[in-house]
């Protein structure tokens, strides 16, 4: 596997595109110390753990199969993302509302 592939294989893990609210939840899990900001560190961490998952064998690299299946991955989440999301507006705001949890 070459650099050039590796390096466009990482740029897609980070620049995934994300509304505003899946941001915030992102920002606010990779904020591992809850400080209101995420450090280099914690930054980083996140996107090693990303690594992780996509290399299934664990050989420290990331082969274009392992790619294309944590693609196809994605894919299948943002899909099931969006049809949850037309699944809510399309509700009648009265069921929408039963439907909020409030966690503590």
């Amino acid at each position: 596997m070459s650099y050039k592939f590796l390096g466009l294989a990482l740029l897609a893990i980070i620049a995934l595109p994300l509304s505003a609210s899946a941001q915030e939840k992102k920002a606010v899990k990779m904020d591992v110390n809850n400080d209101g900001a995420v450090s280099k560190a914690e930054f980083m961490s996140a996107q090693e753990e990303r690594f992780a998952k996509m290399d299934t064998n664990s050989d420290l690299s990331i082969t274009e199969d392992e790619y294309k299946a944590a693609a196809q991955k994605w894919r299948a989440k943002r899909m099931e993302m969006k049809a949850k999301s037309a699944e809510t507006k399309a509700k009648p705001a009265a069921e929408v509302k039963a439907e909020i949890v409030v966690e503590e």
